[in-house]
């Protein structure tokens, strides 16, 4: 994935309404680093969502880096994004139904999504902020959550600090630097937003049912 043209995206993404696969799951849980295992040994749905999108990570580095990624190589920073040493950063979300992994051949990359329903008061009024006196309509609310989020994570920063991002059509002002946003229209009706320190591709996006995420 090297090159000098725009950075190339690539995203896995599955439906967690798919069958489960249970032994599947339970064998990556085991492999992960000591601390993430801790995080991950109940069944609740979130914690289903967790392990689906480690598991997509998995895949979608493996795909780019063209070998096997072990679960012993990722790294759980506290307080920052998982990473592999030596592989192109990337970003998990999971919202609602969906769960997904976006890789960036270069730079920094943050990825969002947020199913469509009510904002929570303290989110809409962040994102109103800047925006005009006027009300938002929940969907626009939606989207510009789901651009500032990606912006945070991209940049490895926590919802501390969301009301220092900045969001426009295209780019995201945060930290002093000029980021890149593209919304995805892949989840309609829920938001999904995509922000790299670098100018992008459209991302190239595949779908894979949980029982291929997890054939690791």
């Amino acid at each position: 994935m090297q090159g000098s043209e725009a950075t190339q995206i690539i995203l896995f993404y599955s439906d967690l309404r798919d069958r489960w696969p249970q032994q599947e799951a339970a064998r990556l849980q085991r492999a992960l680093p000591y601390a993430k295992r801790l995080n991950t040994h109940t069944d609740f749905p979130q914690v289903r969502a967790t392990l689906a999108g480690i598991a997509l990570a998995l895949q979608v580095l493996r795909h780019v880096a063209s070998r096997a990624v072990d679960a012993r190589e990722l790294r759980f920073p506290a307080g920052g994004k998982p990473y592999v040493e030596d592989l192109p950063d990337f970003s998990i979300s999971h919202s609602g139904v969906w769960v997904a992994c976006a890789v960036a051949s270069r730079g920094r990359i943050g990825l969002d999504i947020e199913a469509a329903r009510a904002l929570d008061p303290r989110a809409l009024r962040l994102v109103a902020a800047g925006k005009g006196s006027g009300p938002l309509e929940e969907g626009e609310a939606l989207r510009l959550w789901t651009a500032k989020e990606a912006a945070l994570k991209a940049l490895g920063a926590s919802l501390a600090e969301a009301a220092a991002v900045q969001v426009g059509e295209t780019r995201v002002a945060f930290r002093g630097q000029s980021l890149y946003r593209q919304d995805l229209e892949t989840f309609a009706p829920d938001a999904a937003c995509l922000v790299t320190s670098e100018p992008a591709r459209e991302p190239a996006i595949r779908r894979l049912a949980l029982e291929e995420a997890f054939a690791l």
